[in-house]
């Protein structure tokens, strides 16, 4: 069996089980592989034959993104190995990835992001603020998610390419303390949707990317993306002494075996929303 007919199995019945971001990458990456070598049988892909090809596609991609391309490639010859169709996964030498800064808004800057919106783009960069919740978190949010009476932001789904979904990971679906600032702008929406692109519509999330980056140029900011606010809100949480355990749990991350262990209460984290809001206004 070649890899073409190989990874057409692969894609057919593993991949359609993971999650639909993680479809789109893999079968890009899937693709570049049987442009490559898609005729040759699985027998083939030896280390030197593998070794070269990601020599020669290192001039095409960064390291980060061929080291993810790689594990693409590993995850379908893997289980090739599973089924006994080959005795070894190659292991080829990838080139080293060396960290940079990544980018993260201070909460001035956040603060003159949202200064600088008004209607839903301010509710949008407020709540990514305050809240650090991941972009397609915030696209996929529905009035009902949101507790008026407790203040609190329930997330239970995600939105990618305009598709709802299961959040990134068990860790994500939690239940976190808003600021009565932004629980009563939230009061005021009547979309389906928070964002949504019309009353009804899901979110056009293109829209609002256009929209920060013409924000960001108007306030003297370098264009980026949304996960600035993210790292922006867990630097803000780390500066105004959020305990850590409770910076975890705002942003969906997990933390390990012991903090596995640790329950944090509905509300508990409520006076630090209110600290956190009162940073951004």
């Amino acid at each position: 069996m070649n890899f073409a007919e190989y990874s057409t199995y692969w894609t057919d019945t593993i991949l359609t089980m993971k999650k639909p971001a993680s479809q789109a990458s893999m079968k890009s990456h899937i693709r570049r592989a049987v442009r490559s070598f898609g005729d040759f049988d699985l027998s083939e892909l030896t280390e030197s034959a593998v070794q070269k090809h990601i020599f020669e596609t290192s001039k095409e991609l960064s390291p980060k993104s061929l080291q993810s391309y790689w594990g693409t490639i590993r995850l379908v010859l893997s289980r090739a190995r599973k089924e006994g169709l080959i005795l070894a996964v190659p292991e080829p030498e990838l080139p080293k990835i060396f960290k940079t800064k990544q980018p993260c808004f201070t909460a001035e800057e956040m603060k003159k992001v949202i200064q600088n919106s008004d209607g839903q783009y301010k509710l949008l960069f407020h709540l990514l603020s305050e809240t650090g919740v991941r972009a397609g978190e915030a696209f996929a949010l529905k009035p009902s998610d949101i507790d008026f009476e407790k203040e609190t932001l329930n997330i239970t789904r995600s939105v990618f390419n305009g598709k709802i979904q299961d959040p990134k990971t068990e860790n994500a679906v939690r239940t976190i303390s808003i600021s009565g600032r932004l629980a009563g702008w939230c009061a005021d929406s009547n979309r389906d949707y928070l964002f949504g692109a019309t009353r009804t519509e899901n979110p056009s999330v293109s829209k609002s990317l256009a929209v920060l980056h013409r924000n960001l140029n108007e306030v003297g900011l370098s264009k980026t993306g949304f996960h600035a606010f993210r790292r922006g809100n867990a630097t803000l949480q780390a500066e105004i002494g959020v305990p850590e355990y409770i910076i975890r749990m705002r942003l969906g991350h997990s933390g390990g075996v012991t903090a596995g262990y640790i329950q944090v209460p509905t509300g508990a984290d409520k006076e630090w929303a209110e600290k956190i809001a009162e940073k951004l206004c």
